[in-house]
C-alpha cells in the first residue's frame, strides 16, 4: 500500500495512548507538558529508561530521562502515563491512501473518502507507523481549461486532525505529471494529478497546486519502463523555478532513469532514504549526511553487482544511486 520510511530521529508517540491524549492536551493549549512514568525506547539502541521524564515543548521533545532527574519548567502541565511505553514511530512519506478498498483488493476514485482515509492511517498506527504523507491525492484542483475538478478537499481537512489511534496525516496534494502518465494502479487515478506538457502550464499548474499548502510538491518523472511519455527537464525545471518563487516549496520526485534525476534527490541506504544534492561528494560526507557511523563500509549497488567504496573515496550523486551500508566485520546494520 505504500513505501514506509523510518525517521527514527523523530520521537513520535506510539502504543495507541499519546494520540488522544496529546489531542486533549493540545485543546487545551498548554506551553510546556511533562509526560512521566512511562517506560521510554528512545530508538538509539540505549537502554529503555523505567518511570521516566520527558518534557514536550510546542509539540516537540526537548528533554528526556528519569522521573526527577529532568529540569521541569515552571507552569508546566504534567501528565501521569505510568504503565504505557513510548517509543519512536516510523514515518511513511510517501504513500497512496485512500483509493484502495482493502477488503476488495480495489482502488478507485469512489473510495477516496474521509473515513476511507482514516481507516488507513488507523492500520498505519497499528502496526507502527505514527505518521504519514498522502501523494497524488484526490483534492480539488484546476482542471486546466479554466474550470475546477470538484473533487472536494479531504485530505486538506484530515490533515488539520488528530484522530485517536490513527497516524497523522499529511498531503502533498494532486501532484503534477504528464497527462496520464501521473500515479497508475487504477484507470481512475491516471488524471488525480495536474497533467502539464507545456512550460506555462507547468507555471500556471504550480500557481494553483501552491495554495492547497501542500507538504511537498509531487512531480512524476519515470517512464514507467518506456511506457508513459513523462515530463521532459525544460517542464521539471520550470515547476521547480516557479515553486521557489516565493513559494518555498521542496520537489519530490518518481524517477528510474538517470537524463530525469533531479538537483536534490532523494538516495536509499539500506532501509532509509536521505535528501541531498547532486553532484561529487566524498564518502565520508555521505556517511555524514546519511547517519551511518564512520566505522561502517559503504558500497554502491551498480546493475547486480555490489561495489565497495573506499573510504577515503568519492562519488558523483545524480540521484540514481542505490547505497548499502555494514558495519566492517562483514555483518548488517
Amino acid at each position: 500500500m505504500s513505501r514506509i520510511k523510518r525517521l527514527s530521529s523523530a520521537l513520535l508517540f506510539s502504543a495507541g495512548f499519546i494520540l488522544a491524549m496529546a489531542g486533549a492536551a493540545a485543546a487545551q493549549a498548554p506551553t510546556v507538558t511533562v509526560f512521566e512514568g512511562a517506560r521510554l525506547i528512545t530508538g538509539d539502541g540505549s537502554a529503555p529508561i523505567e518511570n521516566s521524564a520527558f518534557v514536550v515543548t510546542n509539540d516537540r521533545i526537548t528533554q528526556i530521562g528519569r522521573r526527577g532527574e529532568v529540569t521541569v519548567p515552571p507552569g508546566a502541565k504534567r501528565v501521569d502515563i505510568s504503565g504505557k511505553t513510548v517509543m519512536p514511530t516510523m514515518v511513511d512519506l510517501h504513500g497512496h491512501f485512500g483509493f484502495q478498498n482493502i477488503p476488495a483488493g480495489t482502488m478507485s476514485k469512489e473510495t477516496f473518502t474521509r473515513e476511507n482515509l482514516i481507516d488507513h492511517m488507523q492500520r498505519l498506527a497499528f502496526h507502527g507507523v505514527g505518521a504519514a504523507v498522502g501523494v497524488g491525492d484526490l483534492v480539488d484542483r484546476s482542471d486546466m481549461h479554466g474550470g475546477r475538478t470538484g473533487w472536494g478537499d479531504v485530505p486538506l481537512k484530515l490533515r488539520e486532525e488528530v484522530v485517536p489511534g490513527a497516524a497523522l496525516f499529511r498531503t502533498s496534494g494532486a501532484g503534477m505529471a504528464w497527462p496520464e502518465s501521473g500515479a497508475q494502479g487504477d484507470p481512475s487515478r491516471v488524471d488525480v494529478s495536474y497533467p502539464v506538457s507545456t512550460p506555462a502550464e507547468a507555471r500556471a499548474a504550480v500557481d494553483d497546486y501552491v495554495k492547497t499548502k501542500p507538504t511537498f510538491i509531487k512531480i512524476w518523472v519515470d517512464d514507467r519502463r518506456g511506457t508513459k511519455k513523462t515530463l521532459t527537464p525544460d517542464l521539471y525545471r520550470a515547476i521547480a523555478d516557479e515553486a521557489h518563487k516565493g513559494h518555498s516549496h521542496d520537489n519530490d520526485g518518481h524517477h528510474d532513469n538517470h537524463e530525469h534525476c533531479e538537483t536534490r534527490v532523494k538516495v536509499p541506504f539500506n532501509n532509509k532514504v536521505v535528501f541531498v544534492h547532486t553532484g561529487e561528494l566524498s564518502v565520508e560526507t555521505l556517511k555524514r549526511l546519511a547517519g551511518i557511523p564512520l566505522t561502517d563500509d559503504l558500497d554502491q549497488l551498480v546493475g547486480s553487482k555490489i561495489v565497495p567504496l573506499p573510504d577515503n573515496g568519492k562519488v558523483h550523486i545524480t540521484g540514481c544511486e542505490i547505497f548499502l551500508h555494514h558495519p566492517k566485520d562483514g555483518g548488517s546494520s
